[in-house]
């Protein structure tokens, strides 16, 4: 329909032009030619105009910069991206960039008085993709956990509506491999992916069995203290706990993860599950490769 529409009016526009050219020149036909044409090369010069080049903009200068120790993700709110620490070539707007997250790198303290402004402190971000990068204004750059930040996948529309709890050790949580950042952690990521509102039920150090000597409360601390039934969809992300610190065989994380899932599905039946398999885990001084769960298996 809107091409449809921009072809029509595109139709009537030349139509109109046309009309408008033949009623003109049959009229210059019918008029007795007394009077003294207008020299065409007159009019071209006449209707010239001029051009002004627009003043460079001064650099600024770089004062001192700092390599971030967490390379935080965050979006632009608004403003504009500067290819440069000089902040005289822009390299789009916030609407450009608007579902574009950016990660830090360096934080500097930018003196712009030769641009009219004093100092001020400027991040240099890199593209989740690694193919865009710049200058941005701290006061400009949002953490991704705040505000109308809009990267919904196409699909999404299937979770509109839905509320989703996630369960998980310290990587749902939003465990780094440093500390634990809030707001930071996969269910974050996934509320704005899917454009619906998610829970994050994850802690560090839970267990799916008993831990033996590191005993933690196991995931069963999160799924008697919330009812399912407010909920549509669950996410299930425990394991690398288990099979690098604990005794237990498959068969005792079998057993507990059956008892989780009918109690959670005594709460709701129409709740849907979602088991993540739990990534490789990393420990100090040995390969991830190799490491063999107490309970025999990898």
């Amino acid at each position: 329909m809107i091409k449809l529409r921009y072809m029509t009016i595109a139709i009537a526009t030349l139509m109109g032009m046309s009309a408008s050219t033949m009623v003109t020149s049959a009229a210059a036909k019918s008029t007795t030619p007394t009077a003294t044409a207008t020299s065409s090369s007159n009019k071209a010069s006449s209707s010239k105009k001029t051009t002004k080049t627009a003043k460079p903009i001064p650099a600024a200068t770089l004062v001192k910069s700092t390599t971030v120790d967490e390379e935080l993700p965050y979006h632009i709110e608004k403003g504009y991206v500067y290819t440069t620490s000089g902040l005289n070539k822009q390299a789009g707007s916030a609407k450009d960039f608007a579902k574009v997250t950016w990660y830090t790198e360096k934080k500097a303290v930018i003196d712009r008085t030769a641009q009219g402004s004093g100092n001020s402190v400027w991040y240099y971000v890199k593209s989740g993709s690694g193919q865009q990068a710049g200058w941005i204004w701290q006061g400009n750059l949002e953490p991704i956990s705040e505000g109308n930040f809009d990267i919904a996948m196409k699909n999404s529309d299937y979770f509109k509506g839905q509320k989703i709890i996630s369960l998980g050790d310290s990587i749902t949580k939003g465990y780094d491999g440093y500390e634990t950042l809030d707001n930071m952690g996969y269910p974050t990521w996934l509320s704005r992916y899917l454009n619906t509102s998610v829970t994050n039920a994850g802690y560090n150090g839970a267990f799916l069995c008993d831990g033996g000597e590191e005993e933690t409360d196991g995931d069963m601390t999160p799924i008697n203290s919330h009812n399912f039934k407010n909920y549509d969809v669950a996410t299930i992300s425990y394991g690398t706990n288990d099979y690098g610190h604990v005794s237990n065989s498959l068969a005792d994380i079998e057993t507990t993860l059956r008892q989780n899932i009918k109690k959670m599905k005594s709460d709701n039946k129409n709740l849907i599950i979602y088991g993540i398999l739990p990534i490789t885990r990393y420990d100090a001084d040995s390969n991830s490769d190799n490491v063999i769960g107490k309970g025999g298996f990898r």
